[in-house]
């Protein structure tokens, strides 16, 4: 998937701050969706969905210190949680 992610990415800075988001943040993202979601296809399914939101849409919007990367990483992944268990009928 990673491969199909940096095609899907423009420019070389991009690839870059996305290979070392991917990198870094790849394991703690299963971790907080398995968290939100209690099963591990839907938290794959969501990080990525942020995963591939990010390499379509979001690259510049993406903040450069760690705190807030993970805050946006932590926020983008509560927002699929709620898309997930609405689309499954569990979630209001």
């Amino acid at each position: 998937m990673l491969f199909f992610y940096l095609s899907i990415i423009d420019n070389d800075t991009d690839r870059n701050k996305f290979l070392n988001i991917y990198n870094n943040y790849l394991d703690w993202m299963l971790k907080i969706a398995f968290h939100f979601l209690e099963n591990q296809a839907d938290a794959e399914d969501a990080v990525q969905d942020v995963f591939l939101d990010m390499a379509m849409y979001s690259m510049r919007n993406i903040p450069d210190s760690p705190n807030e990367i993970k805050a946006y990483l932590f926020i983008c992944i509560r927002n699929r949680k709620a898309k997930i268990l609405q689309e499954k009928g569990k979630y209001v």
